[in-house]
């Protein structure tokens, strides 16, 4: 099977997958992908295959009867239940990104991925850390991984086989997936275990949908400033948002929205008490997005510029 998954090509057009590629052993694969038994080491062989075929050939196979299935085992795989030696393992790399190409080909992909993540949600609430937390998180940091990957080679146009414009990622279809991870997202970022996941999930989250993720960020850390009975959610929340600074600075808004750049004169006025040398890692993320604040964002008195100019826009006044 590994000889297999090694050279059985994928990368083709459909006329030739039809002819002489997965239009002729696709089927017999799904067959034996069915019949292994719990924990298989044939397992992960057959589910890169699929994957590949998923990620090169999109649209060329249903898969609409067989997302149950799927979803299934990757649930099952997330070790959630109370006895771990009955959960079975999972290729989780090759899965998310079968399930990342799935998004937009098989119009209910996306709704089995929402409602596992709604099934999932309180597992993800700091309160409730476990042997399951690891794999929750490096679930969606594939799953966003995947998903930038996936935009990126869709939008650079130096894929080997066309990729059908009806399958491509939409700005609707990047929004609904984010949305139905934020909320898992938002219960994960104070959990003690890997940490450093939160900060790629994070990052890609904002990269992916900015107007989305940024808000919930902010609201996140402008109570932790505040805080005096827990500190280490304000070491957390300023983890999450040095992840997002750069998607923030780079934010393009529309005439007339508000743009989150005018919100960085009162975010540096919330760092300076931060900054507290008896905690250096508190200080560190300080000095961190002070300076991509600093590097990015030009600082020049234009205090008189409100009097002279009459063209000004709400957020230049503000600043």
């Amino acid at each position: 099977m590994k000889m297999l998954q090694m050279f059985l090509p994928t990368v083709m057009s459909w006329e030739e997958h039809i002819s002489f590629g997965a239009g002729l052993w696709f089927e017999e694969m799904w067959h034996h992908f069915l019949s292994l038994q719990n924990n298989s080491l044939v397992e992960p062989y057959l589910m890169h295959l699929l994957a590949r075929v998923s990620r090169d050939c999109p649209g060329l196979f249903v898969w609409s009867n067989k997302l149950d299935f799927m979803f299934s085992k990757l649930l099952r795989s997330l070790q959630l239940g109370p006895d771990t030696g009955f959960n079975q393992t999972f290729p989780l790399e090759n899965a998310t990104v079968w399930l990342v190409y799935m998004i937009g080909v098989e119009k209910d992909a996306q709704s089995c991925l929402t409602r596992l993540m709604t099934l999932t949600e309180t597992f993800f609430h700091p309160s409730n850390d476990g042997d399951h937390s690891s794999h929750l998180l490096k679930l969606l940091l594939r799953l966003v991984y995947g998903m930038v990957a996936r935009i990126k080679r869709e939008r650079s146009g130096k894929t080997q086989s066309a990729i059908p414009d009806e399958f491509k990622m939409t700005e609707t279809r990047i929004d609904k997936f984010v949305l139905s991870l934020l909320p898992c997202v938002k219960l994960a970022i104070f959990t003690q275990v890997k940490e450093e996941y939160i900060y790629g999930i994070i990052k890609y989250l904002a990269l992916l949908a900015p107007k989305i993720v940024l808000p919930g960020i902010l609201e996140i850390l402008d109570p932790a400033f505040e805080t005096v009975t827990e500190p280490h959610r304000l070491t957390q929340s300023l983890s999450c948002f040095f992840a997002s600074t750069i998607p923030m600075l780079r934010e393009e808004v529309a005439n007339g929205e508000r743009s989150r750049k005018a919100e960085l004169l009162v975010l540096l006025k919330k760092f300076l008490p931060a900054i507290d040398p008896n905690d250096p890692k508190k200080t560190r993320l300080c000095f961190l997005v002070l300076g991509i604040m600093v590097n990015n964002v030009p600082l020049v008195d234009c205090s008189a510029a409100v009097r002279l100019r009459n063209d000004l826009t709400k957020d230049e006044q503000e600043v």
